[in-house]
């Protein structure tokens, strides 16, 4: 995972994309995770963005470290929160320890885009916990790509105008997403483009990823169907739920 087009998105991720999505998620990530968890637990926000998930679980009293291969992310989420420890590392090449719980957020696993390499970061996350530890991501299956992903889209303010462009190749499960960003700074409006990939992957490339991993008691639960999360965000989405024995 080159972090070059992650460091262009992050501005653009946390002005619009953050917090559209993690408010969402929080509520079904307190009733599927949270409830298992003791008061002041320490979270790892794998793949952490600019902080939007780590900032609301902050203010439920968690202790909170995030990784994310971008350092433009990493520089959002220190400043989103302070009152927590972030870093730069590539999800497929860290070690750290001693966490009650790990979460991976929107579609973070789908940029992934070998399964090898999914293999390397369940292996790390399942380092990085305690026994008895929870990790919990979403993960888009063929549905959302196939009825989302060819749809364009813009934001347009005062300061700034960002278009985005998807596609998808079903025959290769591969999908980008294309923006480009006009910014205003300083007097001057300024270019930026980046072009970001993720991959589809069959649920059952997960379970056996996980499985391999040492992971135990796996649900899996539909985003729309068992939560009711509606619009794009909803559609093709599912939550797994995993433990480290």
């Amino acid at each position: 995972m080159k972090n070059t087009g992650y460091d262009q998105l992050a501005w653009f991720y946390n002005r619009y994309w953050g917090s559209q999505y993690h408010s969402q998620l929080f509520r079904i990530f307190e009733s599927f995770v949270l409830s298992n968890l003791r008061p002041g637990s320490s979270v790892l926000d794998l793949c952490c963005g600019t902080g939007h998930l780590a900032k609301a679980l902050a203010e439920k009293g968690y202790k909170i470290t995030g990784i994310d291969s971008s350092g433009e992310m990493i520089r959002f989420a220190k400043a989103n929160v302070p009152e927590g420890t972030f870093l730069s590392f590539d999800a497929r090449h860290f070690e750290l320890n001693g966490f009650d719980a790990v979460v991976s957020a929107f579609d973070s696993i789908n940029h992934i885009t070998e399964v090898n390499d999914v293999e390397k970061v369940f292996g790390n996350v399942f380092t990085s916990l305690l026994s008895g530890g929870y990790f919990f991501f979403d993960l888009l299956l063929e549905e959302a790509y196939t009825q989302s992903w060819h749809k364009t889209g813009a934001y347009v303010e005062g300061d700034n105008a960002c278009f985005l462009r998807g596609g998808y190749d079903l025959e290769a499960g591969e999908a980008h997403t294309e923006v480009t960003m006009f910014r205003l700074i300083e007097g001057e409006w300024k270019r930026a483009d980046c072009n970001v990939r993720q991959r589809c992957y069959d649920p059952q490339q997960i379970l056996s990823a996980l499985t391999n991993s040492g992971f135990c008691d796996i649900e899996i639960r539909s985003a729309r169907k068992d939560y009711g999360l509606e619009d794009d965000l909803g559609i093709g989405r599912v939550f797994f739920l995993a433990r480290k024995p």
